[in-house]
């Protein structure tokens, strides 16, 4: 968001600890013992997952346990990490579950101005006013997110999935 001239404002949210900083540090030192334990076997992720650290993909067991140990106290960069998603992962649907809908709602926020900046850079790097900049961009690139909370969201996705499936 800052390389596109976005204002960064920090975000407070309702948590019981001070997740994500230098005091947690002996909690990652926990963490990292208990993942590095021999009762634990970690696989090689199906699919790549996502550093919340600095957008990379994670892909191997020893790259999961080191990310996942960072982040308990190092901060998360979100709007980097959600921005990069369909630049340099081409992804364009994140999907959240569990309860509530805050990780959906930031993500659905950001993803907002992150496609309001780039209306904004095409408008003053062609001259032309943001309206008309607005009609040449293609809906089909804008980052869907779907909360799934509820039976009924788990029925709504699978039937997203069913349908670009042709099932």
């Amino acid at each position: 968001m800052h390389e596109l001239n976005l204002p960064l404002y920090p975000i407070i949210t309702s948590c019981s600890a001070p997740f994500h900083c230098s005091f947690m540090a002996p909690a990652a030192t926990g963490m990292q013992a208990a993942l590095s334990s021999p009762s634990i076997s970690l696989h090689t992720p199906s699919s790549p997952l996502m550093s919340g650290l600095d957008a990379s993909l994670i892909t191997t067991p020893s790259s999961l346990v080191s990310n996942l140990v960072a982040q308990i106290s190092l901060p998360v960069r979100w709007s980097t990490c959600l921005a990069s998603l369909p630049t340099q992962h081409q992804i364009r649907r994140l999907v959240f579950l569990g309860p509530g809908q805050a990780l959906a709602n930031l993500a659905r926020r950001d993803a907002k101005l992150l496609r309001e900046a780039e209306k904004a850079a095409r408008a003053a790097a062609g001259g032309r006013d943001q309206d008309a900049a607005q009609e040449d961009v293609d809906d089909s690139k804008e980052t869907e997110v779907i909360s799934v909370a509820t039976e009924k969201d788990m029925d709504r996705l699978r039937e997203i999935w069913e349908e670009e499936d042709g099932v």
